[in-house]
């Protein structure tokens, strides 16, 4: 037998089906556990109320007995008493043990089948009793007991059932019954009448507490699948917004990367520039105890261009100008070695360095390595009168005197690179015009 068929046979066992909150196929032991339990506690609610039916109707027949109402001998009496104890007590021990588990009945089922005993000895004491007017009368008390007693478990259909079943077997019995001491026809029919009335009353108000029941076990069931719903979408919505995230980082990043060179572009070199300059320019501020202006804190900038490159793409051809571009921007990233510093495509074939508290002759030593470094690379430059890929580089610093403020410090720069070609490019020039002689040229 499979899990799934398994677990059907363990619900319908326990009367789980008869709810409207189903075990999980295949035996989530624990949920089993937890409407076993709701099962077991609800068909013991109905022992209470047979106590307490049994026992208003012992003291009506003993005040009967006193006063000789009854047709029915004393032992026969004290017959019925005993087995309504004993019938009682039955079953507390099978919904209180665990013999309600081990049985083939449903919960539902075994929980009408004592209420349906309870019935029948109520009904045997009346007939043997031969129908008389008291007997009649425990009848009537004992109608409404019982079609509360079956609306523990039953709704409106079952409690119609019975009450169907019950009324039938009353009438065929009175019918049967001996006519000595008998009630009088018409007075039982305006009994049974009352009492046919309090079963259609109580399968009504059976029927609408199991209805209740039903919509609010629908109702939880929507609220778990809802929430269910709720947690997935929550997750999909986190996973989109980590998605979401991770694509706006990238995008930022190529936002701030030039395409071709891979090194910073433009705007990413403007921002690294401001930020630079304004953390020098706190540095001198935070010095309030100098007795003189304090110059800005150092900061080197390096603007490099590449010897004759119209001439190189003029003669190699565009794709080998790029290629050209790349391996250059290669060889200054691998000469920069500090994680601070920036190399930036600032336009065409011009590169910009940005140098952190470096002062002016780091950053003329740093530009000697990269113009050395290219050299060294010796890309063949058949248009240059060196024969391979030269730079020339301007080197500039805040600490210059006519430096104030980012555009005078890019001037400055762009002021010593043009000082580096005029003097006949491959060359490092710094803002103050002192242009180095080349070496290894």
């Amino acid at each position: 037998m499979s899990e799934t068929e398994q677990g059907r046979n363990d619900r319908a066992r326990m009367g789980m089906d008869e709810v409207t909150e189903p075990a999980l196929p295949g035996g989530d032991l624990g949920k089993n556990e937890a409407i076993l339990t709701r099962h077991r506690r609800e068909a013991m609610r109905g022992i209470p109320l047979a106590v307490i039916t049994w026992a208003l109707f012992f003291v009506l027949v003993f005040l009967a007995r006193r006063y000789r109402l009854l047709n029915l001998s004393q032992e026969a009496q004290d017959v019925f008493m005993s087995l309504a104890i004993a019938w009682t007590i039955a079953q507390y021990v099978y919904f209180r043990t665990s013999l309600c588990q081990r049985m083939m009945w449903s919960f539902g089922s075994a929980d009408r089948g004592f209420v349906l005993g309870h019935g029948l000895l109520a009904l045997g004491f009346v007939w043997w009793d031969g129908f008389s007017l008291f007997g009649v009368m425990l009848m009537t008390l004992l109608v409404p007991t019982t079609t509360a007693f079956l609306g523990l478990g039953a709704g409106f259909g079952s409690t119609l059932f019975v009450g169907a079943i019950v009324q039938a077997i009353v009438w065929v019995t009175y019918q049967l019954a001996p006519g000595e001491g008998k009630v009088d026809g018409l007075l039982f029919a305006l009994f049974w009448c009352a009492w046919l009335v309090s079963w259609l009353i109580g399968a009504i108000t059976n029927g609408n507490a199991q209805s209740k029941k039903r919509l609010i076990a629908a109702m939880l069931r929507a609220q778990r699948d809802n929430h269910g719903l709720i947690e997935r979408q929550t997750r999909e919505l986190d996973e989109k917004s980590r998605a979401l995230e991770l694509a706006n980082g990238r995008l930022s990043r190529l936002s701030m990367v030039d395409g071709l060179t891979e090194v910073a572009n433009r705007r990413r070199f403007d921002e690294a520039l401001h930020e630079e300059w304004r953390r020098a320019r706190r540095a001198q501020l935070a010095d309030q105890s100098a007795p003189a202006p304090v110059p800005y804190d150092a900061m080197a900038l390096l603007l490099l261009d590449i010897d004759y490159f119209k001439q190189y793409n003029d003669h190699y051809g565009h794709l080998a100008g790029d290629a050209c571009l790349k391996q250059v921007a290669a060889t200054i990233a691998c000469a920069i070695r500090r994680s601070g510093d920036l190399v930036a495509r600032y336009g065409g074939e011009e590169f910009a360095i940005i140098l952190p508290a470096t002062p002016l002759a780091g950053g003329f030593s740093v530009a000697e390595r990269i113009r050395r470094m290219i050299w060294d690379a010796a890309i063949p430059h058949a248009e240059s009168p060196l024969g391979r890929v030269t730079v020339s580089i301007g080197v500039a610093d805040v600490q210059g005197q006519d430096c104030g403020g980012e555009t005078d410090l890019l001037r400055m720069a762009d002021g010593a690179l043009y000082a580096a070609k005029r003097a006949g490019r491959n060359r490092v020039a710094q803002a103050v015009f002192e242009v180095s002689a080349p070496t290894g040229a």
